[in-house]
């Protein structure tokens, strides 16, 4: 049984976000309880750190806390929205804490205990400064980031984002480049990209309201969206 003081869940997962954000205000972040999440924007792209918790708590028992931290950027979402209005947001990149390291773990703390709590959001921040703050700080040298990601894959960005970004950021051409490489790299996907590529052909609605779901997908997806024609012939 419990010993911990029977604080209702929800009162202790918001006043465990407020102080978590209390914590991020020396490091530029400024908390926004209607989130809740915190944001900090550095030129052109911003952090966002998001907060969840569980259906599943139990007064005094288990109070579930997660942290998310994203990538976001005010003009990836305006270059996107141009090409995509209803799917695309100003997101770069998000996922669990726990998936900022490798091997990834999704991480639920728990802040149940009084006597702990301190200690788990202190240990919460130490975790995100060291795992997503390098991959964050990437985007501030788009010279450097930008030529690995034609043929690298960076921890949590999905290739679909991947594409866009560089398509944005860099160019069209960039962004084939990287389609080209991601096609070679992943065979198993030809059969699906292929389906999907003919699919696209006659589907004049599917820039509005799809957004692709796995690599061959996505590749055939942004091979119709930028008009870069069938890619097969690359990988031959």
């Amino acid at each position: 049984m419990s010993t911990y003081p029977p604080q209702p869940p929800k009162e202790v997962y918001r006043e465990v976000c407020e102080h978590f954000g209390e914590l991020m205000v020396p490091e530029g972040f400024r908390y926004l309880r209607s989130g809740p999440n915190l944001k900090r924007l550095d030129g052109r792209f911003g952090a966002i750190i998001g907060f969840g918790t569980s259906h599943y708590n139990q007064a005094g028992e288990y109070v579930c806390f997660e942290v998310f931290c994203g990538v976001f950027s005010p003009e990836f979402q305006k270059f996107s929205k141009k090409l995509l209005p209803n799917v695309w947001s100003d997101r770069i990149m998000s996922a669990n804490l726990g998936n900022y390291n490798e091997p990834t773990n999704y991480v639920r703390y728990d802040v149940a205990d009084p006597a702990k709590r301190e200690l788990v959001i202190t240990s919460a921040i130490s975790d995100m400064k060291e795992n997503f703050y390098p991959i964050y700080e990437r985007f501030q040298n788009l010279n450097e980031l930008i030529p690995f990601l034609v043929e690298n894959d960076l921890l949590n960005l999905q290739l679909d984002r991947k594409l866009m970004f560089l398509a944005c950021f860099g160019s069209t051409e960039l962004c084939k480049k990287a389609a080209i490489h991601a096609l070679k790299k992943h065979p198993q996907c030809h059969e699906i990209y292929r389906v999907k590529y003919e699919e696209y052909k006659s589907r004049d609605t599917f820039q509005q309201t799809f957004r692709p779901s796995n690599y061959g997908d996505a590749i055939a997806y942004y091979a119709r969206l930028f008009d870069f024609g069938d890619l097969s012939s690359c990988v031959m």
